[in-house]
């Protein structure tokens, strides 16, 4: 059994200026780290500002609002058809392989899901809230500069 946490095995939801501030992990170049904790894969929203169809696929930039990401889609015999719902203007989900092609971060898309107003709120709060685990479970108290005063919710409605 390997020593791999969720969130190296996952898609974790991050924002585009997470996945444009991280550094590579050194002696593997497709693993990234966030905090410290290594990740390969990605999952993020945002709004189709630009698409480009090209022979072997389709290349867009997404914004979430944070920054700008190319994500690249690659056509294979499965998924060529089911591409086509990636315009200008569209809200998507993009599960994929974070890259760098020389200086520019990239999003390798493996999978999308067109998506509408309501859930880009409710994605927000996740990536949020994922920040804020990550914080409390991995890292140590001087490095998530978390309060030592601060009331933690507990089930008991307790002050820890």
């Amino acid at each position: 059994m390997n020593n791999q946490s969720a969130l190296t095995r996952s898609y974790p939801k991050l924002f585009i200026s997470d996945i444009n501030k991280i550094v590579k992990k050194s002696k593997n170049e497709n693993e990234w780290k966030l905090y410290s904790h290594p990740f390969e894969t990605a999952n993020i929203m945002g709004w189709v500002v630009s698409v480009n169809h090209r022979p072997e696929g389709i290349h867009t930039i997404l914004d979430d609002g944070t920054g700008l990401l190319k994500c690249i889609f690659w056509f294979t015999s499965t998924n060529e058809n089911s591409l086509c719902g990636i315009e200008l203007g569209a809200i998507v989900s993009v599960w994929g392989k974070v890259g760098k092609m020389w200086d520019d971060v990239e999003l390798h898309g493996k999978y999308f899901k067109i998506r509408n107003i309501q859930d880009e709120y409710v994605w927000w709060m996740e990536v949020i809230q994922m920040h804020d685990y990550i914080k409390t479970n991995y890292l140590s108290p001087s490095l998530s500069n978390t309060n030592q005063n601060q009331c933690i919710y507990n089930p008991n409605n307790q002050r820890k």
